[in-house]
């Protein structure tokens, strides 16, 4: 499978895409005004301890307070002058005081109304290896199978490291040389010396070290043999990566290019539509099906629908066929929409047993190589599947939306003639609880003043003759469909 990847970045935006043999599997953005904090190593304070939550919230500087729970408390972090944490105690209250100081990492954004989350494991990712400095012990990432390169892996990690901490082999270290991870090593080392260092002059809460942008982070965590090309549109930060490249990644065989073209380079190269299709809800399958994809707070649900496509046989091989189609295009848009959390998948019904095996194997050989952990449950018998999928960062169709102002996130408004009788009810509840009243104005949006005035005519003249009330009915052209007035005058 080989890879490219597209850096696109402009004054205020940085935009990635991986293409995996020439579509697009991952999309990336960061902003100016929205950096991400993942991986940001902080010295914090803690201001509140919830034993009710087995959790506390710590002041580390951001907008909202961070979030850290008691399973994700590690050791002491810091020098004598930072209070102790003992570990792995399950008592939040023996754990944290108020007022503490602690050394934390981020370990998600803020997503919503929810503040960062913390942990005190901290992890150092570098090009081969992730440094824990307060753990001791080495592991190989599970997606390094072979059990000889693994052994052959964890007796060069364990032989190299003499400064106690933990190490963890990356899945791109698998048949590099001793001479590279030790370099990599070596780099973990000095970065969590300067760390420390950075703790004597340190006030909570302070920034102690800061992960790398986001053109740096993708070249250190998704550049492997197999990327044949790496596409930029910005000489600055073509010569900055290239520069990073040449001191931590000197094994690099791809091709570097920049891309100076009159047509933006995301629109030659495909990759703005796949941006704008994200923000859809609805996902075509080629058959004609289709997908709907619900997205929460803490849940994503995904429906499969044969919409025009009828099939040519039965309806059980009808399902059959646009479930497995489905099963594809699911895979990649999780990987693409960077959805996390829970996720329950529809699939359309199916009778025999052998056919739900079928679609769950086909889904399963297409998660297998997401990098994000998943965690999958077998298909039911209702065509439900249930999974989870670590996630680190917010969504990148929440990245690049905002709640509806009208409907609120829902998706969904009032139709035009629950308004109307909105309207209506208003005005009758209005002439029954005022008998002096003689005339209500309605203010409203253009289309339901045709409503009320051509359809429902009868019934305003109803009220008028059951209230002996004047309704005048005029429009706004500002006035959102569902938004209207109702204003009474009344004379003694």
């Amino acid at each position: 499978m080989t890879s490219e990847l597209f850096i696109d970045s402009g004054l205020f935006e940085t935009r990635v895409a991986l293409k995996e043999d020439d579509k697009v599997v991952e999309l990336f953005v960061e902003r100016l005004s929205e950096l991400s904090f993942v991986g940001n190593v902080y010295l914090g304070r803690v201001i509140k301890v919830l034993p009710g939550m087995d959790a506390a919230f710590i002041d580390i500087g951001l907008e909202k307070a961070a979030f850290l729970h008691v399973d994700d408390i590690d050791k002491e972090l810091a020098d004598s002058d930072i209070e102790a944490v003992t570990a792995r105690k399950k008592d939040i209250r023996s754990l944290l005081h108020e007022g503490e100081k602690i050394i934390v990492q981020v370990a998600k954004n803020p997503i919503g109304t929810k503040g960062a989350r913390l942990t005190s494991y901290i992890s150092i990712p570098g090009r081969y290896l992730v440094m824990m400095p307060t753990e001791d012990h080495v592991g190989v990432s599970r997606r390094i199978e072979d059990e000889k390169e693994r052994k052959r892996l964890k007796n060069i990690l364990d032989k190299a490291r003499k400064d106690g901490h933990g190490y963890i082999a990356r899945t791109v270290c698998e048949g590099r040389d001793e001479n590279e991870l030790v370099g990599d090593m070596t780099f973990l080392s000095s970065l969590w010396a300067d760390i420390k260092a950075n703790l004597e002059n340190a006030k909570a809460p302070e920034l102690l070290h800061k992960d790398l942008d986001l053109s740096l982070r993708v070249l250190r965590d998704m550049i492997n043999e197999n990327t044949k090309r790496i596409v930029f549109n910005s000489r600055s930060v073509f010569d900055k990566t290239k520069q990073f490249a040449k001191k931590y990644m000197s094994h690099l065989n791809g091709t570097w290019d920049f891309y100076n073209d009159k047509i933006p380079m995301f629109e030659a190269f495909g990759i703005e539509e796949e941006f704008r299709k994200v923000l859809s809800s609805r996902v075509w399958l080629k058959s004609g099906g289709y997908i709907i994809i619900n997205e929460t707070e803490a849940l994503v649900s995904i429906d499969v629908n044969t919409g025009r496509y009828t099939g040519k046989q039965d309806l059980e091989r009808t399902a059959l066929k646009t479930n497995l189609e489905a099963a594809k295009v699911i895979a990649r848009q999780l990987r693409l929409r960077n959805m996390g959390g829970i996720i329950v998948i529809d699939f359309i019904d199916m009778e025999k047993e052998e056919h739900r095996k079928k679609v769950e194997s086909a889904f399963y050989d297409e998660v297998k190589d997401d990098k994000a952990r998943t965690n999958l449950r077998g298909l039911s018998r209702f065509g439900l599947l249930e999974m989870t999928r670590k996630r680190t960062r917010v969504s990148i169709t929440r990245q690049l939306t905002e709640e509806c102002y009208y409907c609120h996130g829902t998706g969904l408004i009032e139709s035009r003639t629950t308004v109307v009788h909105e309207i209506i009810r208003k005005i009758e509840n209005l002439a029954k609880s005022n008998p002096k009243l003689k005339k209500l104005f309605v203010t409203c949006h253009f289309e339901i003043m045709d409503l009320l005035k051509k359809e429902n005519e009868t019934l305003l003249q109803k009220i008028r003759d059951t209230y002996h009330v004047d309704v005048d009915v005029n429009m706004n052209y500002n006035f959102h469909i569902t938004q209207y007035e109702v204003l009474e005058k009344s004379y003694l």
